[in-house]
């Protein structure tokens, strides 16, 4: 799972949408595309469990590089949004 997050081939609307099965590519909050750099970076809906996690409501490009992989997989794993039966 960690790695089709990080290479972009997970369940989210802009990937859903690559393959159709999602009728529109943008996220809920209606920012723009639901991609995972926007799940993890920059999503509202996401922004007090981001700031709990990683320290900030929204992650720029240079900080997010800084980010550890366990930061990345606790926040998805707690965001419950991808993982229905993964540890």
């Amino acid at each position: 799972m960690l790695i089709k997050f990080l290479t972009g081939h997970v369940e989210l609307k802009k990937q859903l949408f690559r393959i159709g099965q999602e009728v529109s590519p943008m996220c809920d909050c209606g920012e723009e595309d639901e991609s995972s750099d926007h799940f993890v970076l920059r999503c509202k809906i996401y922004g007090a469990l981001r700031f709990i996690i990683l320290g900030d409501t929204e992650i720029d490009e240079d900080e997010a590089s800084k980010l550890r992989i366990c930061d990345y997989w606790k926040f998805i794993r707690n965001s419950g949004r991808l993982l229905t039966n993964v540890q």
